[in-house]
């Protein structure tokens, strides 16, 4: 009986949604081209976030954005979401990019970079256009 309660909570425990760092927006086209916002805990490094960036599915050929707010900041959620096209889910984000902290892109040839919004605030990913 004892192991089943301990199981249950370890279940409750990991499936918990209290995660440093939140999915708030989703963007996906028909080439496959996504573009996500995501909230983060102010104790996370950026090493943290850089890692987690790395590891945003991508499609070969599409390119895929991901962009890190500070969770108390306005981040695009359902605007994102909605958005009829990657031009108006860019549109979407560069309306909260003052609020950016950091930035990721995979490009169509599978290069990927990483900024520091913070650092580096006139950085094409982290400035409105």
């Amino acid at each position: 009986m004892k192991f089943k309660i301990y199981l249950i909570l370890l279940l409750l425990f990991s499936c918990s949604s209290n995660s440093e760092i939140n999915q708030e927006g989703y963007f996906k086209d028909n080439n496959n081209n996504r573009i996500k916002t995501f909230s983060y805990k102010k104790n996370l490094s950026e090493d943290d976030i850089k890692t987690h960036a790395y590891k945003q599915m991508n499609t070969a050929g599409s390119i895929t954005s991901a962009y890190y707010f500070l969770e108390s900041s306005p981040i695009p959620r359902s605007g994102l979401s909605s958005a009829k096209n990657i031009f108006v889910a860019n549109e979407v984000i560069n309306l909260f990019s003052k609020n950016i902290k950091y930035a990721y892109i995979r490009n169509n040839n599978g290069i990927s970079t990483f900024v520091n919004c913070t650092k580096e605030p006139k950085n094409d990913l982290c400035v409105e256009h």
